[in-house]
């Protein structure tokens, strides 16, 4: 799964500006997740904060998309747009797997943003997530290298990064 998070201006109308454009170019959003920041009244100076995550195959063009937005402005301000890669695996529930598995990745020189866990388990194995931060190449190549022990994404656990 892919992560967006990005700053915005505050205000009526800017969620639907922003999921809008997603939904005219076929994206389906996995996971939202819009706030506002500060803990005044409604005002121009408030900064929304939103989270939008997306299948893999769905990233580039909503990428392009709030790119775009981001340009063009619009009103929105949208602002700090970061990309972030999750994936969920689920390994044996013994000492060192989890080492073993990022030890691999830090081979690669693959930047792990945060991991956590065990939330939850698959028969004997404990699920854990891991999100990358940093260039697709390497969320390819740590997919490659946790092939065997990836399972699917669930659509309602962003990465928690604000």
């Amino acid at each position: 799964m892919i992560q967006f998070n990005f700053t915005c201006r505050d205000g009526t109308g800017r969620g639907a500006a922003i999921t809008g454009p997603l939904k005219d170019a076929g994206i389906n959003l996995e996971y939202t997740h819009f706030w506002v920041e500060e803990n005044f009244f409604f005002s121009k100076w408030r900064t929304g904060r939103g989270i939008l995550v997306v299948h893999d195959y769905d990233g580039e063009n909503a990428k392009w998309v709030l790119e775009r937005l981001q340009k063009s402005d619009k009103g929105l301000g949208i602002k700090n747009l970061q990309t972030f890669y999750q994936v969920r695996i689920s390994i044996p529930d013994k000492p060192g797997t989890l080492y073993e598995e990022i030890e691999k990745l830090a081979k690669y020189g693959i930047y792990l943003r945060s991991f956590r866990g065990p939330e939850g388990n698959a028969g004997q194995g404990a699920i854990f997530f891991l999100l990358f931060e940093g260039r697709f190449e390497n969320y390819i190549k740590a997919k490659e290298l946790l092939a065997e022990h990836i399972v699917g994404e669930s659509p309602f656990v962003p990465g928690f990064i604000s």
